[in-house]
């Protein structure tokens, strides 16, 4: 098994803080946990990052609502220097997730851009509250789905309608 560079106080910490006070509808613990784990297990991947598994349910009042969404959540061995890589395991329709499960999100990715993520100010609860938030508020002007935000732009109902059939279909 690969050691890793993450800072073990730092992500104990992280997962303390995400299974006591977890954020409004996103649980994450271990993987090859249980849900309710302390967090004191760890499991790298061969490349020295730890892996997390998380659900996330969707925000009420959203075509997603009713929904829960499973993700993979890996933290790369520089961590937190580097942001997680999140994915969907569960589709969804949506103008910033492709049909790979990949999300198009500002915190996600590295830069000196105010939204990008910056290890001082970002953790892991904070980069999965704004993919959630992303769910309620699409931005169809940065797509990896070209054609759900083009729908989306268009004509909103029939958006609406595809998103909660998606989410009816693989999200319950």
């Amino acid at each position: 098994m690969a050691t890793t560079g993450i800072p073990k106080a730092r992500l104990v910490a992280e997962l303390k803080k995400l299974r006591d006070d977890p954020s409004d509808g996103v649980r994450c613990w271990p993987r090859d946990t249980h849900p309710n784990s302390d967090g004191a297990s760890f499991t790298f991947d061969q490349d020295g990052g730890f892996l997390l598994d998380v659900s996330m349910t969707g925000p009420a009042g959203t075509p997603y609502e009713g929904g829960v969404f499973q993700l993979a959540c890996r933290l790369p061995p520089n961590y937190p220097v580097a942001p997680p890589h999140v994915k969907f395991l569960t589709r969804v329709y949506h103008p910033n997730m492709d049909s790979d499960g990949r999300i198009c999100i500002p915190v996600l990715k590295e830069g000196n851009e105010p939204d990008r993520w910056n290890p001082v100010k970002c953790n892991i609860r904070s980069a999965l509250a704004q993919i959630r938030q992303l769910l309620a508020e699409p931005n169809p002007h940065d797509p990896l789905d070209a054609d759900a935000a083009r729908l989306l732009m268009e004509n909103g109902a029939e958006f609406q309608r595809k998103a909660k059939e998606y989410t009816k279909m693989y999200a319950t």
